[in-house]
């Protein structure tokens, strides 16, 4: 199972500190559903608690913008 390791927003504190150092029984980031794509189905969606910026699963892949999956052994 994904689970994010650093927020994509910039200014948050999460997006440079590690989401294991967060407060205990305090998850830094939330599941709050998903969305879907021609490319591969239902996409994951979080929300980071300090910040509130949400943000989906593929954010975090190489192929985010390229708008169709890649095979990466073949690069």
């Amino acid at each position: 199972m994904f689970h994010p390791s650093f927020c994509p927003n910039p200014t948050c504190s999460y997006h440079t500190r590690p989401a294991q150092d967060s407060p205990p029984r305090q998850l830094p980031f939330v599941r709050i559903g998903s969305y879907y794509t021609q490319v591969v189905g239902p996409v994951p969606r979080y929300r980071c608690n300090a910040c509130g910026k949400t943000f989906g699963e593929r954010t975090f892949q190489l192929d985010y913008y390229t708008k169709r999956s890649l095979s990466y052994p073949s690069l």
